[in-house]
């Protein structure tokens, strides 16, 4: 849009230099057609639109311009799944603040219940992302056989590190001391890895910012992990952290959705001018503090005040996601 008073200006100064000098008088029609056939030749050029508002729209009617809004895309509902029945599961984050700079890594092992067996957070001091990472996954699978714990499901949501240990070669040289210890405890050990969507991966990842401050600990009791961490860690035991991926069909009222389809029969809705179904749970995770009741808690809409083992959650919303 911000192109369009330059080539307005452009042609004007065209359509006068053109008077002046040549003798050729344009009409007004002519140089509005023209100026339509630039905006139109720059539009299709554009391979998507990501900021648009009604004006916009306004504007690129009256010339008869079409835009290529962008594609709708699927929609992904994701969520921490527990193991199956027998099997645990290891989930794993490496940060480092800076790359490089001060690292962490840290880890939550859980059952098939979702129950807390053990929780880590380590400190690297200073070195890259993938190094962090790679240390993160060699300190939990070195506390699960020190505590005696086998048959592991990892998860890791720096798919390079699962590209690695699949392949079983790691391509950086600086790291392949790590490498060796990793090789070495994964002889003999019942284990599977995957990559895992780090939006998922609340509890690794901030037990790996608690391990960048600088912080070294072992957890053997769910009791013993700050709040916010504990916080994270009941939501995915009760199947309540869901993210739902952003929906990317444009829209600048509910009327320009009524074409988008939504699962369960629900009304999709426009939300900062893109078409969404409605959240299943609607949470704001800056809201985990401790709590003794509902009173204790301080949602912005207070009858989304819930107070679940001393967690403060917000929770509004209807049933069903898609």
């Amino acid at each position: 849009m911000g192109l369009i008073p330059c080539l307005v200006i452009w042609r004007l100064w065209r359509r006068r230099c053109a008077t002046r000098l040549e003798g050729k008088l344009e009409s007004i029609s002519d140089v509005w057609l023209s100026i339509k056939h630039w905006v139109q030749i720059l539009s299709n050029s554009l391979t998507e639109v990501r900021h648009w508002n009604y004006s916009d729209d306004c504007v690129m009617r009256n010339m008869e311009v079409q835009i290529l809004l962008r594609k709708q895309k699927k929609i992904q509902v994701l969520r921490w799944l527990k193991p199956a029945p027998g099997r645990l599961k290891l989930n794993l984050d490496g940060s480092s603040l800076g790359n490089p700079g001060p690292a962490g890594g840290g880890g939550v092992l859980r059952d098939s219940s979702g129950n807390f067996i053990f929780g880590f957070s380590k400190f690297f001091g200073s070195c890259s992302n993938n190094e962090a990472e790679l240390r993160a996954v060699v300190e939990g699978i070195f506390i699960c056989k020190h505590l005696g714990h086998d048959g592991i499901d990892i998860e890791c949501d720096y798919d390079i590190v699962v590209s690695w240990i699949r392949s079983r070669i790691c391509n950086l040289w600086y790291l392949w001391d790590f490498w060796d210890q990793l090789i070495d405890l994964l002889k003999g050990f019942d284990f599977s890895i995957h990559h895992f969507y780090r939006e998922c991966n609340k509890v690794a990842d901030a037990l790996t910012r608690y391990g960048a401050s600088g912080r070294n600990n072992v957890f053997s009791s769910s009791s013993q992990l700050p709040g916010v961490i504990k916080g994270f860690l009941h939501l995915d035991k009760l199947d309540l952290l869901v993210v739902e991926a952003q929906v990317s069909v444009s829209c600048h009222n509910n009327e320009g959705c009524k074409e988008y389809k939504c699962k369960q029969g629900r009304t999709p809705h426009c939300i900062e001018r893109q078409c969404s179904c409605n959240v299943q749970t609607i949470l704001d995770i800056d809201a985990l503090e401790e709590c003794y009741s509902e009173l204790d808690c301080k949602c912005p809409l207070p009858t989304c005040n819930k107070c679940i083992d001393h967690v403060c959650l917000c929770i509004c919303g209807g049933p069903g996601g898609d």
